[in-house]
């Protein structure tokens, strides 16, 4: 399954109401992680250029960054498919700009060579049913108005 990848933030975030386009985000506190894609990848797909990116809080773990954006540290790159659930219940807003579709997706691997027990059949049937019933589909853009 794919992943991609857009900024978010706490919608609560100080200076938040003025991010209205992309090359807005250069502006906010930036967190990030240890991914292989980060803000300078996202900054170029967006096609903003000359951006100066400010000191960052870091975090080896994703989902520890996750939670300092939900707690106002500042702006992340999130993960689509871990991002989902903070902003299905509003702890974390999309900003403006592009969702890049990440380096790496999700895979059931597992030898082809064995038959799969039971568990492990119903699981590839599973995953695979909902990675036919994804539709991509990303959250809204932040407007700031209510």
């Amino acid at each position: 399954m794919d992943e991609y990848l857009f900024p978010a933030a706490s919608p609560t975030m100080k200076g938040l109401q003025a991010v209205t386009e992309a090359a807005h985000i250069a502006t906010l506190p930036l967190v990030t992680d240890l991914a292989h894609q980060g803000w300078r990848e996202w900054f170029r797909a967006a096609d903003i250029r000359g951006v100066r990116l400010p000191e960052m809080h870091s975090f080896t773990d994703s989902t520890d960054a996750m939670q300092s954006a939900v707690l106002g540290f500042g702006a992340i790159l999130a993960r689509s498919r871990i991002v989902e659930p903070y902003i299905r219940d509003g702890r974390l807003v999309r900003l403006a700009g592009p969702a890049v579709k990440a380096r790496y997706g999700y895979f059931a691997v597992y030898p082809t060579h064995h038959r799969p027990t039971a568990a492990v059949a119903n699981f590839l049937t599973w995953v695979r049913q909902e990675a036919a019933q994804e539709s991509n589909d990303l959250p809204p853009v932040f407007s700031g108005k209510s």
